[in-house]
């Protein structure tokens, strides 16, 4: 057995330390990533955001609003039975900042 730990990258990147985000803001940035596609999209229901995150339901909006300012995600079209998309625009596997 070694005592070096595995090479590889971090699961959460330094520059996301830097965003200042409250811990409802993380979880549901980290709840989205564990729910997009290879393609960086999702659209979980705010009342499965919250219960999946052990939020209040009237703090998903508020979260998912403040997510969008940062450049983290972006809000599209809603899809099917009127749910919202979400595009991922952080990309958590890696140490660059979204664009």
């Amino acid at each position: 057995m070694s005592d070096n730990p595995p090479s590889f990258p971090p699961f959460i990147p330094s520059w996301l330390d830097d965003r200042g985000l409250t811990p409802h803001q993380f979880r549901v940035l980290c709840h989205l990533h564990r729910r997009a596609g290879k393609d960086g999209k999702c659209r979980p229901s705010a009342p499965s955001i919250a219960a999946t995150c052990r939020i209040n339901r009237d703090t998903v909006w508020p979260v998912l609003e403040r997510l969008e300012e940062l450049g983290l995600i972006a809000k599209l079209k809603k899809g099917f039975a009127g749910a919202n998309n979400y595009l991922l625009k952080s990309p958590i596997g890696g140490n660059e900042a979204p664009v």
